[in-house]
């Protein structure tokens, strides 16, 4: 049977992969990106399983619509220490919002699932959110 290269993608994996698109400086393609991935972080993968992860995905299209009206950075410059760490703060940034972005998201996903418990006859809800000793 031939390896297609497609792997499932972990927690881990998806926030490296948004991680580097949000730092994305040049011309952003999913060729590009599966390359990226396969020499910066040593992940096999294809567009495709890429653009099923919702995360993936969401970053991409930010990127893109970012890159639009953004001038492209040369990567054969020679960049002098502090371009390097400017280019360092706008990715560690970019990380922010993104982190900010997933958080939003999860604090609606518990609040739901709160509402979603309250509507259930005989749960006390006081029992959910006990700590258990592992």
């Amino acid at each position: 049977m031939k390896n297609t290269g497609k792997k499932s993608l972990n927690n881990r994996d998806i926030r490296n992969i948004c991680k580097l698109i949000v730092g994305w400086k040049n011309k952003l393609t999913w060729k590009r990106l599966v390359d990226a991935i396969n020499d910066d972080l040593g992940i096999r993968t294809t567009r495709q399983t890429l653009s099923e992860y919702f995360a993936i995905k969401q970053e991409y299209d930010l990127k893109k619509s970012e890159l639009r009206g953004a001038t492209v950075v040369s990567r054969t410059a020679d960049p002098a220490p502090v371009t390097h760490l400017q280019n360092e703060i706008y990715k560690l940034k970019k990380e922010v919002e993104m982190l900010e972005r997933t958080k939003i998201k999860q604090l609606a996903m518990i609040e739901r699932i709160m509402e979603n418990a309250r509507e259930i006859p005989n749960l006390d809800i006081s029992e959910l959110l006990k700590v258990r000793d592992s």
